[in-house]
C-alpha cells in the first residue's frame, strides 16, 4: 500500500532426521566422515566458492504462493484496496488539479513551497514514528491516513498560503506514520520468504488506479470545477480510510513491542 524493500525467495529445507535402522542392522548411509580405512575423505570445497544456488520455481508457481499469501490476510489486502482509491484521489487532486489552481491562487513558487514543507512533514514523522511504542501499529498508522484530506480539503475550499503551508506539513506527517506502521506489519506479519512476492501485489493494488484519477480529474474538474473536484478527492479518501477501518483485522492485528535491553 505505498512507496513501498526485498528479499531471497529461497528457501533452506530443515535437515531430514536419520531413517531409523532395524536392531543388529547397519544404517542405510554412512555419514560423510565414516570413511573406510585408509581411504582419504572427500575434499572440502576451496575457501570463496560459491554453492550452487537453489534451483528457482517458475514465474506462476511464485506469482500463485504470493496471491495465495496475499489474499489469505485481510488486513492486507483491505488496506491495499483502500490505497487504490486514496493513491487515485491524491494523483488526480495534487499532481493534476494543484497546479491549476495555483495558477489562480497562490501561485506556482507557492505551491512548491507547499509540497516542500509536506516532505518536511514526512522528515519529522519519520522520526517521530522511530519512538513509538504502540500495540496496535498498522491500526494508529491507518487512522493518521485521514491526514490524506486535509491538503486536498484546503485545496479546494481555502486556496490560500497559510492554510496550505498548515495542511501539508500535517498531511505530510500522517502519511510517515502510516509508511512506517505498514512497512513493520508487513515485515513481522508475512513470512520473510515470500515477503517479495506479497509486496509486489501490494505496489500493483495500490498504484492501479492512478492513471484512472489523473486522467478523470481534469473533464471532471471542467464539469464540475475544480473545488468542487478536489473536496470530492477528499470525501473519496476519508471513505477509503472508514472502509480499511471496516476490517476487524486492521483494527485489531497486535504489533510485537521490542523488549527493554
Amino acid at each position: 500500500a505505498s512507496a513501498a524493500p526485498a528479499d531471497s525467495d529461497a528457501t533452506a529445507s530443515a535437515p531430514a532426521p536419520p531413517a531409523a535402522s532395524a536392531p543388529g542392522t547397519a544404517p542405510a548411509a554412512a555419514s560423510a566422515s565414516d570413511t573406510a580405512p585408509g581411504t582419504a575423505p572427500p575434499p572440502a570445497p576451496a575457501p570463496g566458492t560459491a554453492l550452487a544456488p537453489a534451483p528457482r520455481q517458475g514465474i506462476w508457481t511464485d506469482l500463485r504462493e504470493g496471491w495465495s499469501e496475499f489474499s489469505s490476510r485481510t488486513w492486507l489486502w483491505s488496506v491495499v484496496a483502500g490505497f487504490a482509491v486514496t493513491n487515485a484521489a491524491l494523483a488526480g487532486g495534487l499532481n493534476v488539479l494543484g497546479p491549476i489552481v495555483a495558477d489562480d491562487t497562490i501561485g506556482r513558487p507557492a505551491w512548491g513551497l507547499v509540497l516542500a514543507i509536506e516532505t518536511a512533514g514526512m522528515v519529522v514523522g519519520g522520526i517521530v514514528a522511530l519512538r513509538l511504542r504502540i500495540r496496535r501499529f498498522l491500526l494508529y498508522g491507518v487512522v493518521c491516513c485521514f491526514g490524506d484530506v486535509l491538503l486536498l480539503g484546503a485545496l479546494g475550499l481555502t486556496p490560500h498560503i497559510g492554510p496550505l503551508l498548515l495542511c501539508g506539513f500535517l498531511a505530510g506527517f500522517a502519511i510517515e506514520q502510516f509508511a512506517v506502521a505498514w512497512e513493520t506489519t508487513m515485515q513481522e506479519h508475512v513470512p520473510a520468504d515470500k515477503l517479495a512476492r506479497v509486496y509486489s501485489y501490494d505496489m500493483l493494488g495500490s498504484f492501479v488506479a492512478i492513471p484512472v484519477g489523473q486522467v478523470v480529474a481534469g473533464p471532471l474538474a471542467e464539469r464540475y470545477g475544480a473545488s468542487t473536484t478536489l473536496v470530492g478527492a477528499a470525501v473519496l479518501c476519508g471513505l477509503a480510510v472508514v472502509g480499511m477501518l471496516c476490517s476487524r483485522d486492521v483494527r485489531r492485528l497486535a504489533h510485537t513491542l521490542p523488549t527493554a535491553e
